[in-house]
This record gives structure tokens, sequence and C-alpha cells, in this order.
């Protein structure tokens, strides 16, 4: 599947295109995260970005459409999803702390709370973010985890729009995928469900030199 077949599938009469300068920003802070952004023509740049973004919100629509449901704990249950909530203290010692994660078999989100509150703690003395993030930031996680689950159950990966070449010897060429269009869509997605003001990326700005990420 590549990126104009991905295009075509979404739905023109959603309003998934429409996306503010700020948000248009963290997702290519996103992208510009990916170990192969460098090897990105520049002209791709800007299209992978706001395909990413379309394909969040389009998704969104879909769900919240099919089960009339925008809660993210409530939606995890429809979709038979279980969400754990791990309470063991922070891990200062990795190099990066997630907040959550998702895991296929069995269908199972993980929310580590101990990150989740060395992240408010941190946040809540720069005093930047908008707080509905930060009171929200337990349902934003797990939003963002159905959207990595409702892409496995369809095995449409954004990430597969767009293959980057990292070795090509006539003979044979390698490419690789880029893992950070699925974060971004799982993004938008999350912001559409939840209403937010903008992508809930915003913390990981916020989050520069800790070890922790959304």
């Amino acid at each position: 599947m590549d990126i104009y077949s991905i295009k075509s599938r979404l739905r023109r009469s959603e309003d998934c295109w429409k996306w503010s300068e700020e948000d248009r920003k963290l997702a290519h802070e996103l992208l510009r995260g990916d170990t192969l952004y460098h090897r990105i023509p520049e002209f791709n740049i800007k299209e992978l970005t706001e395909v990413a973004l379309a394909v969040g919100a389009d998704t969104c629509g879909r769900v919240v459409q099919h089960y009339n449901c925008s809660d993210p704990l409530r939606l995890a249950r429809m979709l038979k999803v279980r969400v754990l909530f791990d309470i063991s203290p922070s891990r200062k010692n990795s190099s990066v702390n997630i907040l959550s994660s998702y895991r296929h078999a069995p269908p199972t989100i993980s929310v580590y709370e101990g990150n989740l509150r060395a992240c408010r703690e941190f946040i809540m003395k720069k005093n930047k973010v908008n707080k509905i993030y930060l009171s929200n930031l337990t349902n934003i996680c797990v939003a963002h985890e159905i959207y990595h689950h409702l892409e496995r159950c369809s095995l449409t990966f954004v990430d597969l729009a767009y293959k980057v070449p990292v070795l090509d010897l006539k003979i044979f060429r390698i490419e690789k995928s880029l893992t950070t269009l699925s974060e971004i869509a799982a993004n938008a997605f999350a912001m559409k469900l939840m209403n937010l003001p903008g992508l809930p990326c915003v913390i990981n700005r916020e989050l520069k030199g800790e070890n922790i990420r959304l």
C-alpha cells in the first residue's frame, strides 16, 4: 500500500485535511525524530505528514460513527481491548520511558502510571502546556494506543505508505518504513477523539531533555 492508495481511501467529506500550522509543526517534529528522516526527499515531507494526520482523523471519524462513542476507556471495552494500569515506579535509568504501550496478543493497552506521574510533575513545574492535556493524560494514552490496535486489526499501517531505501546494491534493495507516521496518526486520532485543542504530542516538546515521551 503506497501513499496514493491510502489517500484514495480517505473520505473527502470528512474534515480531516484541515490542520493548524501548530499541529503541522508538531507532526513535522515527530517525523524529524525518525532515524530515517534525513533520507526522505524534501518534497515528500509535507505530504507524508499531511497524510498521516488525515489517516488518524479519518480513522477516528469512522470509529466514532460506528460505535457512537468517544470515551477512550469505554471504547477500549467495546473493542475488547484490555487496559492495564502498571503502578510500578518510573524507571529513571532507562533511555526512554514511554507513557503507554500496546500488545496485540491478546489485545492489551498498558498505561505506566509511574511515568505519567513523573510527566505531570515535570510539566506542571514549567506551566506552559494547556492543563487539559495533563488532566486527560491517561485517556490520551489509551486513545493513542487504540489507534495502534485499529491499524493492527485492519492491517492498514500508514507507516507502510512510504519506504525509505537504506541499501541499494542493484542486485537487491533494502527499504524501511517510517514508523513515525503511525505515531503522527495516533496523535491525530487521540486529538479528534477527545476534542483536544491540538495534537497531544505537544507534551513531548515540553519533555525535551527528559527520558519520558508520549
